[in-house]
């Protein structure tokens, strides 16, 4: 009778510990089959109909589910250039801008430095740098020259419902923005290689 309940005890603790770990795994990311990637070279995104160049050392990774005409959804695109130092260049459309922070609580902004100006969209567009002090940096493409209250979102878009987002910076795992000292950010060869394909996006 005594190994009776030891086992049903055995085993209802091991049923216990295998909750406890589902409960703690880390959602599984998706895998590369979902996406297209090759090397950089001049490309089109399908639904926005802008164009840009990039160094043939650089990754060009295409969400195969953000363009697809058997899903009942505006079309939208969803890219990433990825250089060989983990610096990513996303650039998505058909996006509502979102974020945003409550007035009074908004985390400081780094920065705010505009690294350039492009011409290819009706309205000029400015890149700038943004974040929070030792938690995150990167740069925006926005229709302003810096970031209101915590809000880098993008403009409105040409071809797409909604709008259009440019984000670049340096990803740690899980494709998180991570923080560099603005100074080495600003300077960074990856930063600087990255505007020159932002200034070759066209309609």
């Amino acid at each position: 009778m005594k190994l009776k309940y030891l086992i049903l005890a055995l085993v209802g603790l091991a049923w216990l510990g295998f909750i406890v770990y589902q409960k703690n795994q880390v959602p599984s990311q998706r895998s590369d089959q979902d996406y297209e990637i090759f090397d950089c070279k001049t490309y089109t995104l399908r639904a926005e109909k802008l164009t840009f160049t990039c160094p043939s050392n650089w990754k060009l990774k295409i969400d195969k589910s953000a363009y697809d005409p058997s899903i009942d959804q505006p079309a939208r695109d969803n890219v990433e250039i990825l250089s060989p130092n983990n610096f990513r260049i996303r650039i998505n459309t058909g996006a509502q801008f979102g974020g945003g922070c409550d007035e009074g609580n908004c985390p400081q902004q780094v920065n705010n430095t505009v690294l350039a100006k492009l011409n290819y969209y009706k309205n000029s567009l400015y890149v700038v740098v943004h974040g929070v002090p030792n938690e995150t940096i990167s740069f925006s493409v926005i229709e302003r020259t810096s970031c209101v209250d915590h809000v880098c979102g993008g403009y409105k878009g040409k071809n797409v419902p909604l709008g259009v987002k440019i984000r670049g910076g340096y990803i740690e795992n899980y494709g998180h923005y991570k923080y560099v000292d603005p100074e080495i950010f600003i300077n960074s060869k990856d930063v600087k290689e990255a505007i020159e394909i932002l200034k070759t996006l066209h309609y």
